[in-house]
């Protein structure tokens, strides 16, 4: 959806009339924001900056969080690109937001939709604004590394999982995770003990070794899948499945017969028919895997 080039000046001169008649009556405050939040994600014109605060003092837009989320929604904007960190500084300066929540709200967007490579210079700067709030910090790590541009080693993330402080199993698991699902980010499996001896929890050694599986670019045999799991010494069921359907997902792990599916079954141990079904649907989603039905 998009604005036609006249109609968003035409709402936008509405409000700010109506903000004025009403003397920016703060009850109405979020109101307008609202507004100008749709006008700004959705308009066909590109918005300079100095147009954005101009909206802002027009429109009586005051409160720190409601001038985050047009922020944010002005980056949302394709047509409204900020290609430094140094330029969203300035903005969030401008715009003089400083509590933690709104500002890392700004700052996650960008990471969001930034299109370009991130400097991890610049990566460390601009979370270092969001200062101490972990899940915060591993938002924007994850945005960060959700871009393909952003191609990392595996040394390098366990770098910046340190020099960030994401210290957490749980934000540290989904960070992995997002590390395998970009495509250009490739380990060995000679690597995977590392990763998941750095990682406590079932749950979250679930989470790394099926991300590792579904994304793997070569063909891994059912040893190697079995040698896998052994190492990570996961017994729970549910936790089984998962790894075994994201390594019949990938596309790479053909298994000609349902014969082989069902041998894979039985070696796994797993008896409970609802862990059972996880497995075959993930066979099932497998494009290569064609059996008779």
């Amino acid at each position: 959806m998009e604005l036609d080039n006249n109609s968003d000046n035409e709402i936008l001169n509405d409000l700010f009339h109506e903000a004025q008649h009403n003397n920016f009556n703060n009850d109405y405050e979020d109101y307008r924001a609202d507004i100008i939040r749709f006008i700004l994600k959705w308009s066909k014109n590109k918005i300079e900056i100095n147009q954005l605060f101009e909206i802002f003092d027009k429109a009586g837009i005051k409160k720190q969080d409601q001038k985050s989320r047009i922020i944010s929604s002005f980056l949302e904007n394709p047509k409204n690109q900020i290609n430094t960190q140094e330029r969203l500084f300035k903005i969030i300066k401008q715009a003089k937001i400083d509590e933690e929540e709104n500002k890392s709200g700004i700052i996650i967007e960008f990471l969001k939709i930034f299109k370009g490579k991130t400097d991890h210079n610049d990566l460390l700067a601009l979370v270092k604004e969001i200062n101490e709030n972990e899940e915060y910090k591993a938002i924007a790590f994850n945005n960060f590394l959700m871009n393909s541009e952003n191609q990392i080693s595996l040394d390098t993330l366990f770098i910046l999982l340190k020099e960030i402080g994401i210290k957490s199993h749980q934000y540290k698991s989904h960070a992995i995770n997002t590390f395998f699902n970009n495509y250009k980010n490739q380990i060995k499996i000679a690597e995977l003990p590392k990763i998941i001896d750095d990682v406590q929890g079932i749950e979250f050694k679930s989470i790394i070794i099926s991300s590792f599986l579904r994304n793997f670019n070569e063909q891994i045999n059912v040893e190697e899948l079995f040698k896998i799991i052994a190492q990570s010494e996961i017994q729970n069921m549910q936790s089984k499945s998962s790894i075994i359907r994201s390594f019949l997902i990938n596309p790479k792990n053909q298994i000609d017969t349902k014969e082989k599916l069902f041998e894979i079954i039985i070696k796994s141990g797993i008896e409970e028919e609802e862990y059972q079904v996880n497995i075959i649907t993930g066979f099932l989603r497998n494009p290569k895997n064609k059996i008779d039905i």
